[in-house]
């Protein structure tokens, strides 16, 4: 937080009209000092000519630096910018909800100190004992404010890698006396979440947001009342076979989470199969079969894996369906209280093993445990992944925001706070 508002800082001195004067002043002063471009036989209109030519010149140079400064800045400001970076500010507003009790560790006086606090995490299911979805037919559609501010609201993802399909919205949660979980979802895509919850904070006037107009406390609205996409997430935190849990350290393309340790996320979907035109062309609300449900996990927890760690499909080392268990679902308030499962994977990878296929992945002499796989090339700026493994007994410190493990310090995503403290509590 403290080196954003840094940069805010210095951003604004930068593109302010004094600034860039004074550079050009600056420029042309010396010039004139080393005597360059004017010699003694030049009349006073020569100087004259020349300081307008030179001025103009410098000033045009100027302002295209600084516009590149400018944009180079965009690229760190704009997660706080979309997307408030207080969590107490979160929790504050949204007082009237109960949020998850979680412990951070300190280090005072050379001693490690463990406080339990309250965490910016609204736990809807703790170990859910099965999972139910059904497919209403009533697909999402934007409220009018959204789709009249679209474009400003789309600008705040600039700096972005973003491709847009189709997504499932949560549209009502239950959960029985047994943990049974139901989810009634129903179809969306991924650029209705940019308008809403991951642009939640992104002003479009002054003082007036997503966020102040619709989800501004002190309770999250409701599913059903939403305004939100609110696409399901499935987020994986994946266990190797000698004891690490594997977080990732995301790049500056993706959408949200930049420069923070995350772990394998995506959305519910079936990405392997074209199982959705099921899902788009219901006739009415339907419950899915228990194999379609499994199908739908899978296909969801495989595309976060290929993507993140270029995990494999075939052979000793693929996913199976027995690899994997809930552990959680979650609202993400950061987020406008968007849905998340939390899934535990468990690989038969140790951890060397997994850093050796992320590392090589991409080389044609690298040898795969299945040689009728198939790999791609590395796509031109494709955002790549660097693996943080973690335990227990590596957690040298833990804030809401930041974790230290292995003597660094990482700044948190919000899917990467929940497992963390899960790890902490004993609860995975």
């Amino acid at each position: 937080m403290k080196r954003t508002k840094l940069i805010k800082t210095l951003k604004k001195i930068i593109v302010s009209k004094p600034f860039i004067i004074l550079i050009c002043v600056l420029i042309v002063y010396l010039l004139l000092k080393l005597g360059i471009g004017v010699s003694e036989q030049d009349s006073i209109l020569d100087l004259i000519e020349f300081n307008v030519v030179i001025s103009v010149g410098i000033t045009t140079v100027v302002a295209v630096f600084v516009n590149w400064i400018s944009n180079y800045l965009n690229k760190y400001l704009e997660e706080g910018l979309k997307l408030t970076e207080s969590y107490e500010a979160l929790i504050k507003r949204y007082k009237k909800e109960k949020f998850m009790p979680g412990k951070i560790i300190t280090k005072q006086k050379g001693l490690y100190v463990v406080k339990d606090v309250d965490c910016p995490i609204v736990e809807l299911a703790d170990k859910p004992s099965s999972l139910d979805i059904i497919v209403n037919k009533e697909n999402f559609k934007l409220d009018p404010i959204i789709v009249t501010n679209a474009n400003k609201l789309i600008s705040a993802h600039e700096n972005s890698k973003i491709n847009n399909k189709d997504i499932l919205r949560l549209d009502h949660f239950d959960k029985d006396v047994n943990g049974k979980i139901t989810l009634e979802i129903s179809m969306t895509n991924f650029y209705n979440t940019l308008l809403t919850n991951r642009a939640m904070d992104y002003e479009l006037t002054k003082k007036m947001s997503v966020r102040e107009m619709f989800e501004y406390g002190p309770h999250l609205n409701t599913f059903k009342l939403s305004k939100m996409a609110n696409g399901v997430g499935v987020s994986s935190i994946v266990l190797t076979k000698d004891g690490y849990y594997v977080m990732l350290y995301r790049g500056m393309k993706n959408p949200t989470g930049k420069h923070q340790i995350s772990i394998c996320n995506s959305t519910l979907n079936f990405y392997l199969s074209n199982k959705n035109t099921l899902i788009k062309n219901a006739d009415s609300s339907q419950k899915l079969s228990k194999e379609l449900t499994d199908d739908l996990i899978y296909e969801s927890i495989l595309n976060g894996l290929i993507v993140k760690l270029h995990y494999p499909t075939k052979g000793e080392y693929a996913l199976s369906k027995k690899d994997y268990q809930l552990i959680g679902m979650v609202r993400n308030i950061k987020e406008g209280g968007k849905p998340e499962l939390f899934y535990v994977v468990k690989t038969k990878y140790t951890k060397q093993g997994l850093l050796d296929r992320m590392k090589h992945w991409y080389e044609e002499d690298y040898n795969s445990e299945n040689k009728d796989e198939v790999r791609p090339k590395k796509k031109e700026n494709e955002d790549t992944y660097k693996a943080v493994f973690i335990n227990k007994e590596s957690i040298e410190s833990c804030s809401l925001y930041c974790l230290k493990t292995g003597g660094k310090r990482y700044n948190m995503h919000f899917n990467a706070l929940y497992f963390v403290q899960k790890i902490m509590t004993d609860s995975i």
